[in-house]
């Protein structure tokens, strides 16, 4: 039996949490009376392994729950399965975090990213949303392509009937105000983290589906960019960047989520859009990362939007003392 606890939120308000953590959930656990579920409104899950089975019979006991959050727990089924429950028991849940999840069995995640937006389509509350970018992604029919000399490669095919399908279920998410898009360099067979292309090509361009965004932090794989940190380190030289991708998804961000006020994106290899009508319902702006090119006119641009709307802009070169903010 877990305890919930009563905390005060911003607003001074108690709320009842209930939390999981440090030791593993079994199989068919009856944790709560009735009574007791229908109070909680914050679960969390932190560093447990949990059954599709057992989160079935927690959240159909936590009817009111408003936000569920995993932090690096375990699953022992697909990542879209454990969104069933919610779906179905849980219609007054506001924010949800799923990036920090983990396959049980040390495998790459599984994700059915068709069925993962379906049923997140049925959740028409849900206005804060966490998760990997394999979940924007849409499903390879093909090996991936082997990376070309240059260290890149090229995008593998797609299922467009699959992507069309998903992109139909993101654009009815009307209610979603906030997107963190999560690093999950951990789940090393992720295709997001073998094609480089696909997450250019693909990632931002499903994302401007989501046109009530204010807020969006967008994380791109970071398991080259790490490797190369390490290799300057090692050699003691600098290595400079030449982007390959166009700015052509991001612009779609810029143009159809026309609310965003508040955009975060880190290590991103692409050129900024220059075109200062872009930028003009930002507040803030941040840049992680060398890979991304910075010209002039992306910069005039900014300077151009600094007068409107824009409070802060900061580019943050993790591999230079030097930063601009």
């Amino acid at each position: 039996m877990i305890t919930p606890t009563s905390q005060p939120n911003d607003e001074d308000i108690c709320q009842q949490y209930a939390v999981f953590e440090d030791k593993d959930i079994a199989l068919g656990l009856p944790v709560y009376t009735s009574q007791c579920g229908v109070n909680i409104t914050v679960l969390g899950f932190s560093s447990v392994t949990i059954s599709l089975e057992s989160f079935r019979l927690i959240v159909q006991d936590t009817p009111n729950v408003l936000e569920v959050s995993f932090k690096g727990s375990y699953v022992t089924d697909g990542l879209d399965s454990y969104l069933a429950p919610l779906s179905e028991h849980c219609l007054k849940l506001r924010g949800l975090n799923v990036s920090k999840l983990k396959p049980s069995t040390g495998d790459s995640l599984k994700v059915d990213v068709v069925h993962f937006w379906y049923l997140l389509s049925k959740m028409k509350c849900l206005e804060s949303l966490s998760v990997h970018p394999c979940c924007l992604l849409p499903t390879v029919i093909d090996s991936l392509s082997s990376e070309q000399e240059d260290g890149s490669s090229d995008p593998p095919d797609v299922d467009l009937a699959a992507k069309d399908s998903m992109i139909e279920y993101v654009k009815s998410m009307s209610r979603l105000r906030g997107l963190d898009v999560i690093d999950c360099t951990f789940n090393h067979d992720c295709a997001c983290n073998s094609s480089e292309g696909l997450v250019h090509e693909h990632l931002l361009s499903i994302i401007s589906n989501l046109i009530s965004l204010v807020y969006l932090k967008v994380e791109f794989p970071f398991s080259s960019y790490k490797g190369i940190q390490e290799l300057e380190e090692m050699l003691k030289i600098e290595f400079s960047f030449s982007p390959t991708h166009n700015s052509k998804g991001l612009e779609e961000v810029l143009q159809n989520c026309q609310q965003l006020s508040f955009l975060c994106i880190d290590n991103a290899k692409l050129t900024l859009p220059a075109d200062p009508a872009l930028y003009s319902s930002l507040t803030h702006l941040f840049l992680i990362g060398n890979l991304m090119h910075l010209t002039p006119d992306f910069l005039a641009a900014v300077a151009i939007n600094s007068k409107k709307c824009l409070k802060r802009f900061s580019y943050n070169d993790l591999m230079s003392k030097d930063s601009l903010l």
